[in-house]
């Protein structure tokens, strides 16, 4: 699915189209009832950091206002399936920042919160770690 994004200008109070970001990034349930995308961060260069709620990342520059695919966040093998502890073997689950945290640090990196989301019972543990580091 397309992920089609816009820019607000407070100056003439109005949306502008930024084109569409290269990956899917907008996680959306089977009953589509339910849609959810991670944060975006904007950094001192100039480009944004688009985290998906799908494992995909991508990247905007509002200079050239262009999108590049950015990094994508690895599936690891979880100890949890279908909302429980497994004794033995896990499942692979997809690590994803839905409806997560991310910050602006100091010197420009973005730190981002992600878990694997479950096609059960959503969200489960572990939380991981991301930086995104300059230059990208």
């Amino acid at each position: 699915m397309n992920t089609p994004a816009l820019i607000y200008t407070p100056s003439q109070q109005s949306w502008s189209s930024a084109g569409t970001a290269p990956d899917p990034l907008v996680r959306i349930n089977r009953a589509n009832t339910n849609f959810e995308i991670g944060p975006s961060v904007l950094r001192p260069d100039g480009t944004v950091f688009a985290v998906g709620a799908t494992g995909f990342n991508d990247i905007y520059n509002a200079e050239t206002h262009t999108w590049t695919g950015g990094p994508t966040f690895p599936a690891i093998n979880d100890t949890y399936s279908n909302c429980q502890t497994t004794a033995s073997g896990g499942a692979i689950e997809q690590l994803a920042a839905v409806d997560a945290p991310a910050a602006l640090l100091p010197d420009g990196n973005v730190l981002v919160a992600v878990s694997p989301v479950d096609s059960v019972c959503a969200w489960i543990p572990p939380t991981e770690f991301f930086e995104l580091t300059e230059p990208i």
